[in-house]
């Protein structure tokens, strides 16, 4: 399946998290990509799940949650992205790449 960059980060996103709300996916998505000239508005969000979910056996969204089949809701964890969300300011931080060799 070709996915789109931005679902790329969703993947790598739910596999860092385990599971995530919808509404922190979508606050998280846009404040990677959306630059000036390019929205990521809700409509693309949920073309892009369904696409995810019709395309792979272990993509979940299920009563606002979006999650690996592995990942199952935990409220400290989601509690704990809502936090970082508010620092951040909807703007997720980069990891630092690892120092070259």
């Amino acid at each position: 399946m070709l996915l789109s960059v931005q679902q790329k980060y969703i993947l790598e996103t739910l596999r860092k998290l385990g599971c995530v709300r919808s509404d922190q996916l979508h606050a998280l998505v846009r404040g990677k990509f959306q630059r000036p000239g390019f929205a990521v508005r809700e409509e693309h969000m949920t073309t892009m799940l369904r696409q995810l979910r019709s395309g792979l056996g272990d993509f979940r969204v299920d009563g606002g949650f979006v999650y690996l089949a592995r990942g199952q809701p935990d409220t400290a964890r989601l509690e704990a992205i809502d936090v970082m969300l508010e620092l951040s300011e909807g703007i997720p931080q980069e990891e630092p790449s690892p120092p070259a060799a």
